[in-house]
């Protein structure tokens, strides 16, 4: 399904639609509470997960429409793919060009903190380890596969954190 998902000013947006974009916005909260370790912007976005799933759950039941949390199938094929991808970094949303001015790095930054296991590819080989060194925005960062003492630079197009 080739949607384009509005995020932040939904009145122009059909019923369908609406829900379509909730369930990416929990998605995104969701990710977001895994990836930011300050504490209280896990909370936020822990909150920000009970308020969007309250609001999913009263038009999908009023409405009889599918739902990511009563249908496992329609969160890993419909909603999931908006937001992550097989490899490399999710597609984060933003409600506004403002909103991605203001986050954009931080998620990029959370996404690929010093230390979280990822894999990656090296040479096509699948690769587990942590990243030792990123700079959002840029094209590489610094990988050290489990067991290795060797700090390689890698794609980040093909690197995928492990959550």
């Amino acid at each position: 399904m080739n949607l384009k998902i509005v995020v932040g000013e939904k009145k122009d947006l059909d019923l369908y639609q609406l829900c379509l974009a909730l369930q990416i916005e929990y998605v995104m909260a969701s990710l977001r509470s895994k990836i930011y370790y300050r504490k209280q912007d896990k909370e936020y976005y822990l909150d920000l997960m009970e308020k969007k799933k309250a609001k999913i759950l009263d038009i999908t039941g009023r409405n009889n429409l599918r739902n990511i949390f009563s249908d496992p199938h329609y969160l890993k094929g419909e909603i999931e793919p908006h937001v992550i991808n097989k490899v490399g970094p999710p597609t984060f949303h933003y409600n506004s060009f403002q909103h991605s001015e203001m986050f954009k790095y931080s998620d990029y930054k959370c996404y690929y903190s010093v230390d979280s296991v990822v894999s990656t590819f090296v040479f096509k080989e699948k690769k587990i380890g942590k990243v030792v060194h990123y700079q959002p925005f840029q094209e590489t960062l610094q990988f050290q596969e489990n067991g290795s003492d060797e700090v390689i630079e890698v794609r980040v197009e093909d690197t995928t954190r492990i959550l």
